[in-house]
């Protein structure tokens, strides 16, 4: 399996809060954002990450990347389509290789098993789903829903930005990534997203996958991970710093988690 990780991203939100690094170089924990992702993911033969130019000219990024994965593939993105601009990696995936695409800004405690079982069915997308979650109300119209069939699992419709019931809360959500079954697959339907002009806000995103793979006839599910972390925002950075103070000196008085929760963050800094 090929790991695809997308870093093109101007931080934007970052740089505007006085951060000088590229959001992937920014310290969590002591070491880069880049390289706690990177911890949380599958295990991969193969990493290719799609970064921006002058991130590599006036940071390095490339360099902090290898670091931690020597054989890297580091590529640049030169199309700017959004989520959807991976095509500068397309050349370096075998046609029937099994493609995970993940952001830079994530990290995930999930049941490895589960996800393996998974991919042994018939589906030829994954999307990682996550629910039940607080961010999801606080910000209804950030997210891609997913509409699901009658077994709660396979992908009938993709709603991107746009709420699809009056309780977000517990609505399956993309969490921005994505196993597809092989790299044909993944870019002829990018392809068809693109002839087709399935957009969101005139941007070109990964989560309408599904919609492009239904016209191939091709069946897209999700996957719920136990616990999505968020490194995206300088506020999910700054709650993540506050729960690592917390779980570093064992004072869990002053966090508002249930016990399954606290349980998940136990799990994930214990394995990170």
């Amino acid at each position: 399996m090929i790991n695809l990780i997308t870093m093109a991203g101007r931080g934007k939100r970052f740089s505007e809060q006085g951060y000088l690094l590229p959001k992937p170089l920014i310290p969590i924990d002591g070491e880069p954002m880049i390289w706690r992702v990177i911890d949380c993911l599958p295990k991969a033969t193969k990493w290719i990450f799609v970064v921006r130019q002058e991130h590599i000219d006036y940071f390095a990024i490339d360099k902090a990347i290898k670091e931690k994965i020597p054989d890297a593939i580091i590529t640049v993105d030169k199309d700017l389509l959004g989520g959807a601009s991976i095509f500068c990696a397309e050349e370096y995936i075998p046609d029937n290789e099994e493609v995970f695409i993940a952001g830079c800004d994530m990290g995930f405690v999930y049941d490895k098993d589960k996800f393996e079982n998974l991919k042994k069915n018939n589906f030829d997308c994954i999307l990682w789903t996550f629910t039940r979650d607080k961010r999801i109300s606080d910000n209804p119209k950030a997210w891609g829903y997913t509409v699901l069939d009658r077994d709660d699992l396979t992908i009938k419709h993709m709603s991107v930005k746009i709420p699809i019931s009056d309780n977000p809360f517990n609505d399956h959500v993309v969490a921005a990534t994505f196993w597809l079954r092989s790299k044909k697959i993944l870019y002829d339907a990018i392809r068809i997203m693109i002839e087709n002009d399935i957009k969101t806000n005139n941007e070109y995103y990964l989560d309408n996958l599904p919609l492009a793979l239904k016209l191939m006839d091709k069946k897209s599910c999700i996957f719920d991970v136990d616990l999505l972390i968020g490194w995206g925002t300088p506020g999910e950075f700054h709650e993540f710093e506050r729960l690592s103070y917390f779980f570093k000196y064992k004072n869990l008085n002053g966090l508002n988690l249930s016990e399954t929760e606290i349980k998940l963050w136990e799990k994930y800094f214990n394995e990170n």
